[in-house]
């Protein structure tokens, strides 16, 4: 492995700054719970353009026994991406769930797995975190809905205090000033939902292709338990004439009459 030589590398004295190793195509997960099988969802790991160092990166959790992340660890030498596969087993999802990603320039002396017992490891200017955004569709379309409709109700009252204004003078341009910070947070909100409402669309066409499969799915399970059926109907079938055919053979025995030599 090479040594750390990158810009990014950060003295022991400035430990408020950030450093920048690797970054994920995403950082919003939401997941499908409402489909047969796992939910899962993949994102994408790259090394920053610029890097040099080999980077060891691992995933965390708080609940191990509930997500199934692969590969879940591992080294970065060049610049091509990796994909994570992230599956919630079971569909049991809770909003206290967290998914973190840590990376690190590995030093000399050092590898992938004995880098994060280094003492680098515990300096947080020299990890790197990535918080995932953990979701579900349905938490996602319930959200959506509720805030379009306080932004809604908030843009109704903006309206109504303009037309119910009457100062003017410097209190006028007061108030104006204050309209235009309440404007310029909208707009930020407006540009949040907007990212949301993509990724909760991505989320949902994603949601919509699981359907078609889980109906795929479903009929041909419908097609094996209906074959199936009628496979042990039949059965049944042959054992009850196997069953008649023995009855009647042994009550042909019974009445036939037996001859005795005295």
């Amino acid at each position: 492995m090479r040594s750390s030589k990158s810009n990014n590398k950060i003295s022991k004295g400035d430990e408020q700054q950030t450093i920048n190793l690797v970054s994920l195509d995403q950082t919003y997960v939401c997941f499908d719970v409402e489909q047969l099988t796992n939910a899962r969802q993949e994102v994408k790991l790259k090394r920053y353009e610029g890097i040099q160092d080999d980077i060891a990166w691992r995933m965390r959790t708080n609940v191990p026994t509930r997500y199934l992340i692969n590969p879940s660890r591992g080294f970065i030498q060049n610049n091509e991406p990796i994909t994570l596969s992230i599956e919630l087993l079971e569909n049991k999802f809770h909003p206290n769930h967290k998914l973190t990603l840590q990376a690190i320039a590995i030093i000399d002396g050092c590898n992938e797995r004995t880098i994060w017992k280094h003492q680098n490891a515990k300096n947080y200017s020299k990890v790197q975190l990535i918080r995932l955004k953990l979701s579900t569709v349905l938490i996602n379309v319930e959200t959506t809905k509720y805030e379009e409709e306080n932004f809604t109700m908030g843009t109704r009252n903006l309206e109504k205090f303009m037309e119910q204004s009457s100062t003017t003078g410097f209190k006028r341009i007061k108030e104006l000033e204050k309209l235009l910070n309440t404007l310029e947070d909208d707009f930020s909100y407006i540009r949040k939902s907007t990212d949301r409402t993509k990724r909760l669309k991505s989320a949902l066409e994603q949601a919509l292709d699981s359907r078609k499969l889980t109906l795929v799915e479903l009929k041909r399970r419908v097609i094996e338990s209906d074959q199936e059926t009628k496979k042990l109907k039949k059965e049944l079938e042959n054992k009850e004439v196997e069953l008649q055919l023995a009855q009647q053979i042994q009550a042909n025995k019974s009445n036939s009459p037996t001859c005795r030599i005295s």
